[in-house]
């Protein structure tokens, strides 16, 4: 893997981790929120943004809790968003 891959998919999770902390922070209330994050199959780099995701928001956030799951892959995920899984990566 190049420098150049390495550096853009950092890039990626870096940008999905502070977009979605963004979101948790604008929850507000005293109650947290439970999330279900469909991702992709292990080994793939969706799964890999979901556990990197599922991660920094249990370090950092007591208003959100997301659960990455192992999916069929992005497809799946979009048919299955809003029934199955609360957000999916897509």
């Amino acid at each position: 893997m190049t420098n150049t891959t390495k550096s853009r998919r950092q890039y990626l999770v870096n940008a999905a981790a502070v977009g979605t902390t963004a979101i948790a922070g604008c929850m507000g209330g005293d109650n947290g929120e439970s999330w279900l994050m469909g991702t992709s199959e292990q080994e793939t780099t969706s799964f890999s943004i979901g556990q990197a995701l599922q991660s920094v928001l249990r370090d950092h956030s007591d208003q959100i809790e997301v659960s990455a799951q192992a999916s069929d892959g992005q497809v799946a995920n979009a048919r299955q968003l809003g029934e199955t899984y609360d957000i999916a990566i897509l």
